[in-house]
């Protein structure tokens, strides 16, 4: 145990070595405690962390940028469809 005593707190999250309760949380050499060590390793690091959201950021833009294709194609099907009803109508040609 390295010089821990029982009073000594975790330096990451401030449990105490010993809660009173019967339970213990050893520490590390560097004043860690066994449930703070296990969650650190479960965490991605920084660099997974960004690389997932920059990749997730990408794909949502990817995805904006299409429905924002389709709108446009949309809209410019409908004017070209009312354009068309208009010439036949001025033109005479109302075969609907």
């Amino acid at each position: 145990m390295s010089g821990i005593t029982y009073d000594e707190r975790c330096k990451k999250c401030g449990r105490m070595y010993h809660c009173g309760a019967g339970a213990t949380y050893p520490f590390d050499e560097n004043g860690i405690c066994t449930s703070c060590r296990i969650n650190a390793q479960s965490e991605p690091s920084f660099e997974e962390w960004s690389q997932k959201f920059l990749e997730e950021r990408r794909q949502k833009d990817e995805a904006y940028r299409k429905a924002e294709e389709r709108r446009k194609k949309e809209e410019e099907k409908k004017f070209s469809n009312r354009l068309k009803k208009a010439i036949k109508i001025l033109l005479g040609d109302d075969a609907n």
